[in-house]
């Protein structure tokens, strides 16, 4: 049997009259193939899939985000505690041992090592209104934790990378 049979083409859904008239061209190929909805699931789930992916990866990476953003700040909270009341001055911490012993046994699933952290004493004549603080990153962490009556400034951050890069 050859294998651009007619019984093959009716295999395949085509009546043999539509193959016949789109052969002769009786029937416009155009026609035909707008006819012929076979392929119409997949095209456009090949249309739609891809955008639809793309939301839900970006749903979770910032679903992550929020995550860990929670976690230090839940554990920044409890860790400052230290330093307002003098605890962390009086053992003379620093800032390695007040990062593993205080702050990252407060944090889950989080690696200390990539933990950044800044502690930083305020003068007290600080204009408050054009006061911003310095952005943190591994090479400028600072840790002067201060006097229990001293305003202190205490920042964490943990860098996160895109899994998508979308």
């Amino acid at each position: 049997m050859p294998f651009f049979s007619l019984d093959r083409l009716h295999a395949l859904f085509i009546s043999r009259a539509d193959f016949m008239k789109a052969r002769t061209g009786g029937l416009s190929r155009c026609r035909f193939f707008r006819r012929d909805e076979r392929g119409g699931a997949a095209l456009e789930f090949s249309i739609v899939g891809l955008p639809f992916i793309a939301v839900i990866i970006a749903i979770i990476e910032v679903a992550v985000d929020f995550m860990i953003s929670a976690q230090l700040d839940t554990a920044l909270q409890k860790s400052v505690a230290d330093i307002r009341s003098g605890a962390v001055q009086i053992q003379n911490m620093t800032a390695a041992q007040f990062k593993t012993q205080i702050l990252c046994t407060r944090l889950t699933g989080l690696t200390c090592s990539s933990v950044l952290l800044n502690v930083v004493k305020i003068a007290q004549s600080t204009d408050w209104a054009t006061w911003s603080p310095s952005s943190i990153n591994s090479s400028n962490q600072k840790w002067c934790p201060g006097g229990s009556t001293d305003a202190i400034l205490v920042q964490v951050a943990y860098p996160v990378p895109l899994a998508s890069m979308i």
